[in-house]
């Protein structure tokens, strides 16, 4: 149902524990919680692009 493993841990300890405050069960998951590595957005590295350097031609306009 859900995708967190966080509210999953929250709703596993709310079963186990039930007549409990909401609060105090927060409590007691948090405790009992071990964050899992690895997860969460990757790092990407930037490719730089070199740019070519492109002189502006400036025609000038003769005057007369």
């Amino acid at each position: 149902m859900t995708n967190s493993s966080w509210l999953t841990h929250v709703r596993k300890t709310m079963y186990d524990n039930a007549g409990i405050s909401f609060t105090q069960i927060l409590k007691r998951a948090n405790k009992t919680y071990k964050k899992k590595k690895g997860g969460g957005k990757r790092k990407i590295k930037k490719i730089k692009k070199s740019r070519k350097n492109k002189k502006n031609k400036k025609i000038k306009k003769k005057k007369k």
